[in-house]
């Protein structure tokens, strides 16, 4: 089969799509750290309370964290995607870019997790989906699970991957809808956020009418609701195309240069207002928008000024660690748990303690990992045949 080619007119304005973003890379340690945290200090259960409640359980607040850094990891997918991706590259190399960049760490922390839950205990299971199954095991294997409408699928083996479940499904989407979208006239690229925005807020709407059992514990709703907003790609694939639009908005210089401080306080504010919202809008709907905003202001404000404390060489290695350290931390965690005693629960300062050592290995594999497994694999596989280096995951 011929390789096929993302055509679009060259923007007039815009400039060459591979000038780096070293603030995006700082940007994205931080968002798989507040995924790390939630995973830590909350759904590994190390404090003696069981319960879920917010008046119970205090840590219940890192869920909201964690459910909108993924949504701006899907964001800022779709931006760093654009921003990376030539006019008039081939699908095919596009692709295989893609793979080398995600298989790896995915096969890796896919196997261990099989080997682990093979040999340990029924109870080392609880702290995901349920153990071992075929269906589980190869769906999550060929990053498919989120097409299964069921919880213990989407969430099973290694639970954090089923966003790279919905990854894959993007980068398969992209070369047409970064076609579609580059040939929007500049005028209306303003047009198309707007859309993309009110799309994203009021996803939830028609999903209220679908009734059922709950979900999962920490977010009460029918099972097929929190599936359609939380997992399945083709609407998660809307956070997507508004980090798309965003790209084109900033490469046609048309995103105004606004300071950080000031975009920061409608996302404080929104997630002030969080507990009076309905649960659907946890799941991207009600932050994913302001978080958004955040993409864009450091990337206007790093080329007119520099990447800031985000480009520091420390915070740089770990955002080139960051897709390791999504893809680790939970394997990590649920061995380490397992090790402790998987009903074991500790007071508020030894739970603590255990909960930043967890972070640290995690965090020290992550390197590790990036270093001497993912990086050299990333090259090896994105630059044969293509002669082109695979770009960020996320």
């Amino acid at each position: 089969m011929t390789a096929a080619v993302i055509v679009a007119e060259r923007p007039s304005r815009a400039p060459a799509g591979v000038e780096r973003l070293p603030a995006l890379t700082g940007y994205r340690f931080i968002l798989a750290f507040l995924v790390m945290i939630f995973h830590v200090f909350c759904a590994a259960e190390l404090y003696k309370t069981t319960s879920m409640a917010p008046s119970n359980n205090p840590t219940v607040i890192t869920a909201p964290l964690a459910l909108v850094a993924v949504s701006s990891f899907f964001v800022l997918s779709g931006f760093v995607l654009t921003w990376s991706t030539p006019i008039g590259a081939s699908k095919r190399a596009f692709w295989r870019r893609r793979a080398a960049k995600i298989l790896p760490n995915h096969l890796l922390t896919w196997a261990v997790t099989i080997a682990f839950l093979a040999l340990a205990t029924p109870r080392a299971s609880s702290l995901g989906a349920g153990g071992l199954g075929a269906g589980k095991v190869i769906t999550n294997l060929f990053l498919v699970q989120t097409w299964v409408p069921r919880v213990d699928y989407i969430l099973g083996v290694n639970g954090v991957s089923w966003s790279i479940s919905c990854e894959a499904f993007f980068y398969l989407a992209f070369p047409l809808l970064a076609l579609a979208i580059r040939k929007l006239p500049e005028r209306r690229l303003w047009m198309a956020f707007a859309v993309a925005s009110a799309l994203i807020i009021t996803a939830p709407l028609p999903t209220l009418l679908i009734s059922g059992s709950s979900a999962v514990p920490w977010l009460p709703m029918p099972v097929t609701r929190f599936w359609l907003l939380y997992a399945f790609p083709p609407v998660r694939a809307l956070e997507l195309t508004l980090g798309i639009v965003i790209a084109r908005l900033v490469q046609t210089e048309q995103w105004p240069r606004v300071s950080l401080a000031k975009v920061v306080v409608l996302p404080v504010v929104v997630f002030c207002c969080v507990p009076f919202l309905p649960p659907e809008y946890l799941l991207g709907a009600a932050l994913c928008v302001p978080m958004a905003l955040i993409i864009p202001t450091l990337a206007t404000n790093q080329r007119a000024g520099g990447p800031g404390r985000l480009g520091h060489p420390v915070m740089q290695r770990l955002g080139e660690a960051s897709f390791a350290l999504y893809m680790v931390h939970y394997p990590v965690i649920r061995i380490i748990r397992h090790l402790l005693g998987p009903d074991r629960r500790f007071d508020w300062w030894s739970g603590t303690l255990v909960g930043v050592g967890m972070m640290l290995v995690a965090q020290a594999l992550a390197l590790l990992v990036y270093q001497y497994f993912e990086a050299p694999l990333t090259r090896w596989l994105g630059a044969r045949r293509t002669g082109l280096r695979a770009e960020p995951a996320m």
